[in-house]
């Protein structure tokens, strides 16, 4: 994986495509919150910026997969640890995780690797939030799934 500057808007760009692959790949939804957020505004980047990210991010998981596409989706702790040390604004780290929560929550339902992918930042970044979870993906489903 490429390395970014310390609290600089790709490294930040970098954990929201992060959440956004989790789950094998974006969908329509996550993809229409990130707009309706301004998510590339909250982050210092023009959109084409945030794109980028994510297509470098796509780009990082295939050159670093010796498998398929769904086992290139699945990091391994010290590689996802490596890019979480790269934010380490407070205040950034919060609004990631609130934006990273909102993306995996866009859909209707947190799937095990987004909700592996939020513990993850939360534990590491050391912030309290119930809907980042535990890692588990079943205890963080949206209301709708839930009364199915």
């Amino acid at each position: 994986m490429r390395s970014y500057p310390v609290d600089g808007p790709e490294a930040a760009a970098r954990i929201v495509a992060m959440t956004l692959m989790a789950d094998g790949g974006p969908g329509k939804a996550e993809l229409d919150l990130l707009c309706e957020h301004d998510a590339a505004g909250q982050l210092g980047l023009a959109p084409q910026r945030l794109h980028a990210a994510l297509r470098q991010f796509c780009e990082d998981l295939l050159a670093a997969s010796e498998h398929s596409w769904s086992h290139a989706c699945r990091l391994d702790p010290s590689a996802m640890a490596s890019m979480l040390m790269e934010v380490r604004d407070q205040r950034l780290r919060e609004k990631l995780l609130q934006l990273c929560v909102a993306v995996a929550e866009a859909d209707g339902c947190i799937q095990d690797g987004e909700a592996s992918v939020l513990a993850a930042a939360a534990r590491h970044w050391r912030i309290a939030d119930s809907r980042a979870g535990d890692g588990s993906g079943t205890a963080h489903r949206h209301e709708a799934a839930a009364t199915d």
